[in-house]
C-alpha cells in the first residue's frame, strides 16, 4: 500500500503502521518487566490437618486427628468408642443431634476374607427401612490415607445422611461412623462426597494409625477354615489366618474339608 496516492497522503495506511508499533511496544515492554521480576517459588500449603488435635486410645491401640473446631462427645453413638461433634454442639441421644456426629466403634474380633463380607451384609441395617445389604456388591472399597476400608450409604431420609466405613486389622473390626443432620435430603443433585461432615470424616481417617501393632516377628496365626478368595464364580474351602500374620498356610496341621461353593 503506497504512502502518497496522486499526490495525497494515505492516512490509512499511516494509522495501520502506528497501531503495529504501539503493539510492538507494549508487548516489548511486558517481556522486559516479566524478565526483571524474581523467581517466585511454588506456595505447598499447610496440611489441612497438621494443627488438629490429636486422639489416642490406648485400650484399642489406634490414634487419629480430629477437627479443632470438634470435641469429644461425653455421650456416646451407637455404643462407640469414641464420639466426635462440634464444639459449640451438644449431643443427648433421642433429643440433641448435633450438625455433624462422627464415631468409632470396635464391631468384631479380627474378621478377613468372606467371613468379614458376609459379617458387615449381616451388621449393616438401613435407615428407616431396617433392611441388610442384598449382597456385599453394595459396599465401595476405598483407600484412605495408609488403610483400605469398605464403605456404604447407610441412609438419607429426613435432613439425615448416614454413612458408615469399616476397616479390618489384627486388633478387631472397626467402625466409623458419619451422621449429617442438615442435609438437603430432597435434592436429586445431592453429592454426599461433598457434604462436610463426609468430608471431615475422609480427613481423620487420613490420620488413623493403630499403635503398638504386632510385628510378624512375634504374630501368632490362629489357622481356621473359611472360604477363600471367589475365582471363576466359586469358592473353595481352605486354611485362614485370623490374625493375618501375614504367613502361607503351607504344611499346618488344619485339615479343611474339600467344600466348595458358587459366588459372585
Amino acid at each position: 500500500m503506497p504512502l502518497i496516492t496522486q499526490g495525497k497522503t494515505n492516512w490509512k495506511f499511516l494509522l495501520i503502521v502506528f497501531i503495529l508499533v504501539i503493539i510492538v511496544g507494549v508487548v516489548s515492554l511486558w517481556y522486559v518487566k516479566r524478565l526483571e521480576q524474581p523467581y517466585q517459588p511454588v506456595e505447598i500449603k499447610k496440611s489441612e490437618t497438621a494443627d488438629w488435635k490429636i486422639y489416642s486410645n490406648e485400650e484399642y491401640g489406634f490414634k487419629m486427628k480430629y477437627p479443632d473446631n470438634f470435641k469429644i462427645s461425653s455421650d456416646m453413638y451407637q455404643n462407640g468408642v469414641v464420639t466426635f461433634i462440634p464444639k459449640d454442639e451438644e449431643f443427648t441421644p433421642g433429643v440433641n443431634i448435633p450438625t455433624y456426629l462422627i464415631s468409632i466403634g470396635k464391631i468384631s474380633s479380627p474378621l478377613f476374607g468372606q467371613q468379614l463380607k458376609d459379617f458387615l451384609t449381616n451388621y449393616v441395617i438401613f435407615d428407616p427401612s431396617g433392611m441388610h445389604p442384598k449382597s456385599f456388591n453394595e459396599f465401595g472399597e476405598r483407600k484412605i490415607g495408609n488403610n483400605s476400608f469398605y464403605f456404604i450409604k447407610t441412609g438419607l431420609f429426613e435432613g439425615q445422611l448416614t454413612l458408615s466405613y469399616f476397616l479390618s486389622s489384627p486388633k478387631g473390626v472397626f467402625s466409623f461412623n458419619l451422621l449429617s443432620s442438615k442435609v438437603d435430603w430432597t435434592n436429586p443433585n445431592l453429592d454426599i462426597e461433598k457434604d462436610q461432615g463426609h468430608l471431615y470424616l475422609n480427613q481423620m481417617l487420613s490420620t488413623f494409625k493403630f499403635t503398638n501393632v504386632t510385628s510378624q516377628a512375634t504374630c501368632i496365626p490362629n489357622w481356621q477354615c473359611g472360604w477363600g478368595p471367589c475365582v471363576n464364580g466359586a469358592q473353595s474351602m481352605t486354611a485362614i489366618d485370623s490374625n493375618d500374620c501375614g504367613l502361607s498356610p503351607t504344611g499346618i496341621s488344619i485339615a479343611c474339608p474339600a467344600l466348595a461353593r458358587m459366588c459372585k
